[in-house]
């Protein structure tokens, strides 16, 4: 079976999931839903109301293969299952912190980052696996990348760099095997998820540092590397050398520009594309646990809850217990 066609299988299930929850949200009843998934949501929420956590987060070094130093945050929970496996995030072009404004503490506190890194990767830890936000600002000099275009830092060269620099960090430290860490990016840090996964940075050919890889919202022009800018299906020779699916919202300029569909088009048999009906750039951004407020819409909810759902179950499904 083809990718494409789990991703489908698997999406056709997580959507009556969702309805499943709905109805019994709303005294309803109909089949039961599948106890991950309702549980992946609830630890979503959680996350989002909680504001205690038994999840641990560490500031660490490394260095690139340029020998760019580089930080991270390492989220890990004691009290866990540990499910024996590790997630890279890759941060957007506002980077990881908080509003922006950057933390020199040497162990800054976990409401200094920025709520959707927070939230995801006390999540993530919560669930069992040890999580690294790779930071590809802060040791640079740089706090927001937002609208500096080709003059900004490269995702497409440089930043999987930095990706595959994180996960050496993991199996040097022992914190995950070879063939057990998934790659989370968005926007910015989505783009550089997507030439990460290029099998020209795999490696050793059928090495596959990433299990598998999961973009919200990327920008897919990817600076006219692989093969052109992906203004037309002839200019674009991507090719990722694990499955990757992008979540992107059907609002999102960045989506309606098609250079992404083209993308994931020629790379039938491992990439695939989910868009969120009515959702806008960045629609996971959304604190669930406050009421809504412009510019993020219902369906900026739905999407978020629905990707938040999907990519957990997937996780879960390539890491069991």
């Amino acid at each position: 079976m083809t990718f494409r066609n789990r991703l489908c299988r698997y999406q056709h299930s997580l959507l009556a999931t969702l309805a499943a929850m709905a109805l019994a949200a709303c005294g309803g009843g109909g089949g039961a839903a599948s106890s991950t998934a309702v549980e992946d949501v609830q630890a979503f929420a959680a996350a989002a109301t909680v504001t205690t956590t038994t999840a641990a987060v560490t500031k660490v070094a490394f260095a690139n293969s340029d020998g760019q130093a580089l930080q991270g945050f390492l989220f890990t929970d004691a009290a866990a299952s540990q499910r024996q496996a590790a997630v890279v995030l890759l941060h957007g072009c506002s980077g990881v912190w908080s509003n922006s404004v950057v933390n020199t503490e040497p162990q800054p506190p976990q409401k200094a980052l920025s709520h959707i890194h927070r939230r995801w990767a006390t999540t993530l830890a919560q669930a069992g696996y040890t999580v690294l936000l790779v930071d590809s600002f802060t040791t640079r000099g740089l706090a927001n990348e937002c609208g500096n275009g080709t003059g900004g830092l490269d995702e497409a060269v440089v930043r999987p760099r930095d990706a595959l620099a994180g996960r050496q960090w993991l199996l040097g430290t022992g914190h995950a095997a070879p063939d057990r860490i998934a790659l989370i990016g968005w926007s910015h840090g989505a783009s550089a998820t997507l030439a990460t996964m290029d099998r020209t940075n795999e490696g050793t050919p059928g090495a596959r540092p990433f299990r598998e890889a999961f973009a919200f919202y990327p920008g897919c022009g990817l600076l006219s590397n692989f093969g052109g800018d992906a203004s037309t299906p002839a200019k674009t020779s991507w090719m990722p050398y694990a499955p990757v699916t992008v979540h992107h919202a059907q609002l999102d300029p960045l989506f309606t520009d098609g250079r992404c569909a083209n993308r994931v088009a020629g790379a039938p048999a491992l990439a695939a594309m989910q868009v969120h009906a009515g959702a806008r750039h960045s629609f996971d951004q959304i604190d669930l646990a406050k009421p809504l407020a412009a510019p993020y819409t219902a369906s900026d909810q739905a999407a978020q809850t629905a990707a938040d759902a999907a990519v957990l179950q997937r996780l879960a499904t390539l890491f069991p217990l």
